[in-house]
């Protein structure tokens, strides 16, 4: 094999396993900001509100909306320390 070949598929891998890092971290991002917007005790009734959690890794900014009595939809932007910014949806329980 050649000696670019070699480079190439060195430079590769190591860009899948950065590339591996990053989801990681966003999920944790993820998990740590639906984690703290649960226990934040700050749900409103209002049309949409917005919250953000600041992290080691990152942010998290959250505009939620209360669909009814037990039930909110969360609209989630992550933006990690190293530019990446990736969307999440998802709708979760509460206690009114």
């Amino acid at each position: 094999m050649s000696l670019v070949i070699l480079f190439s598929q060195a430079h590769y891998q190591q860009e899948q396993l950065n590339w591996s890092d990053e989801q990681l971290t966003i999920q944790n991002l993820i998990n740590n900001a639906i984690f703290d917007f649960g226990h934040s005790n700050v749900i409103s009734t209002n049309n949409e509100e917005n919250m953000v959690f600041e992290y080691e890794t990152g942010e998290v900014s959250i505009v939620y909306e209360v669909l009814n009595n037990q039930e909110v939809e969360l609209r989630m932007v992550v933006n990690t320390n190293n530019d990446y910014t990736y969307e999440h949806f998802t709708t979760m329980m509460y206690n009114n």
